[in-house]
């Protein structure tokens, strides 16, 4: 079992075991929650299609928060995007549109998935989502993905926070952006 306290210790195991770091974030959490791989499996690929939902949710022109002071901004940039203007390049511009637009669907109460809180819940799902739609990457490796992204948010609760009332914007966006990082890798 592994003790989520290094990246190190998760690559060391994973190369010793000749296996990708995914496989063995699974095997590890299989064993820690006592289910099987293709539960897990299971569950991350539902994440996956809430988080796609949420994409499509967050893209409506009409999509506004409770109070009206949000919402609409991740269809306006989805639509500069459409429009083949860019931010860095057409991958960069759709996934900050994503990633906007998914924020404002949790404003506007829709279901999205905390990776790893609510408050940065756009920045993960748009780095996947935006691999699978501009560079084909399949339902399937989305979600091993997750599971190193998992693994990684995992380790940074462990040793610091992932908690934006315990270390600020901060600590919930730098954790996905980080999460996203070993998600997109």
């Amino acid at each position: 079992m592994l003790s989520n306290n290094s990246v190190s210790e998760i690559v060391e195991l994973a190369e010793s075991k000749g296996e990708p770091m995914w496989a063995v974030a699974l095997a590890d959490q299989a064993e820690f929650m006592d289910v099987s791989k293709e539960a897990i499996l299971h569950k991350m690929k539902i994440n996956l299609e809430t988080m796609q939902k949420s994409a499509q949710g967050g893209l409506k022109q009409d999509l506004k928060s409770a109070s009206g002071l949000s919402g609409g901004d991740g269809y306006r940039g989805h639509m500069y995007a459409q429009a083949g203007k860019t931010i860095g390049g057409s991958f960069l511009t759709n996934a900050i549109a994503l990633a906007i637009g998914i924020s404002e669907y949790n404003a506007a109460m829709g279901k999205i998935v905390a990776a790893p809180t609510a408050g940065s819940c756009g920045i993960l799902p748009a780095g996947v989502i935006s691999m699978m739609n501009e560079k084909g990457v399949s339902e399937a490796e989305a979600v091993k993905g997750l599971i190193t992204a998992g693994a990684i948010g995992m380790i940074i609760a462990n040793k610091a926070s992932i908690s934006g009332a315990e270390g600020g914007c901060q600590a919930e966006c730098g954790s996905a952006a980080a999460m996203t990082a070993a998600a997109l890798v």
